[in-house]
């Protein structure tokens, strides 16, 4: 992995996949939806990293 060679990594998502499984040196960025956005179905707060 690109982070064990010492690179920063950085993994974007809108919330709908979970971030907990990944590498801790993985600087991970959730675009959290809030409910009046009308985007917010595909928010999954348990794959918030909190």
């Amino acid at each position: 992995m690109l982070a064990g060679q010492g690179r920063t990594v950085l993994m974007e998502t809108n919330g709908s996949v979970p971030v907990s499984g990944l590498d801790e040196r993985v600087i991970k960025i959730v675009d959290v939806k809030c409910p009046s956005s009308g985007h917010a179905g595909s928010f999954l707060l348990k794959t918030s990293p909190t």
